[in-house]
C-alpha cells in the first residue's frame, strides 16, 4: 500500500496548522497492516509548521 506525505501530515497537523503547505510531496510504501498515525508521528514528528524563511539574495557572495 503507498501513502502520501499529505496525508500523514493531515494525521498529525493541529488545529488551524496546515503541514502541507510547506512539505514535499512524498509517497511512502507501506505494508496494510502499517498504523498510519504511528507512521505519521514517526516521519512527521520533527517537523514544524513555521514559514521558512526565504534565502538570502546575497547568500554565497562572501564565499566567492
Amino acid at each position: 500500500m503507498w501513502v502520501w506525505s499529505d496525508e500523514l501530515a493531515e494525521r498529525v497537523s493541529l488545529d488551524g496548522v496546515d503541514l502541507r503547505e510547506r512539505l514535499p510531496l512524498v509517497a511512502y510504501a507501506v505494508g496494510s497492516e502499517t498504523d498510519l498515525d504511528e507512521l505519521a508521528v514517526d516521519v512527521l514528528g520533527g517537523t514544524r509548521a513555521e514559514p521558512a524563511e526565504p534565502p538570502s539574495a546575497l547568500r554565497g557572495i562572501g564565499d566567492r
